[in-house]
């Protein structure tokens, strides 16, 4: 959580494509607010129904939260709604990495074209997400230990 919001600089990589460049900051600040609240409540949420030590011992809080939603013994199952959300979020998120990533190298190696550099950066996405992260525990200890000097680097130091 300490760097989540350093993701929001990849952002401003499409201010110069967009026509209204002057309610470029209004929006980017109303969309981070509401990231936050949304993030908080849920948090809060979570925390409050299943409490802090559950909270912190699962690995997904929200769907265990999803889980227990339970409306009348009418709306029940809430966690499948959950995780297409995340899919699709997960789906969103990696197209706009990417396409910042393949737009970004050409623009550094100068070149006039990024979209032939989408098949070879999606091919070694596919091998870093299997070399990089080979288990749950290796990804738990790269989120707590590594992942807030990788996002300093590349959502404050780069950008500078």
């Amino acid at each position: 959580m300490r760097s989540t919001f350093l993701e929001l600089v990849v952002f401003l990589m499409f201010v110069p494509y967009n026509n209204r460049i002057q309610n470029v900051g209004k929006a980017l600040w109303i969309g981070t607010l509401m990231g936050g609240i949304m993030l908080t409540i849920i948090s809060l949420l979570t925390i409050l129904v299943i409490g802090a030590d559950m909270t912190e011992s699962q690995i997904y809080p929200s769907y265990v939260l999803a889980k227990k939603i339970n409306v009348g013994n009418f709306l029940t199952r809430i966690e499948v709604m959950m995780a297409i959300i995340w899919f699709l979020t997960i789906f969103f998120k990696l197209t706009v990495f990417l396409y910042a990533t393949a737009l970004s190298l050409a623009q550094t190696l100068k070149l006039k074209e990024y979209r032939f550099l989408t098949l070879p950066l999606g091919m070694i996405l596919v091998v870093f997400t299997l070399v990089l992260s080979p288990n749950l525990i290796y990804l738990k200890t790269f989120n707590k230990e590594i992942l807030i000097h990788y996002s300093l680097t590349y959502g404050l130091f780069f950008p500078l």
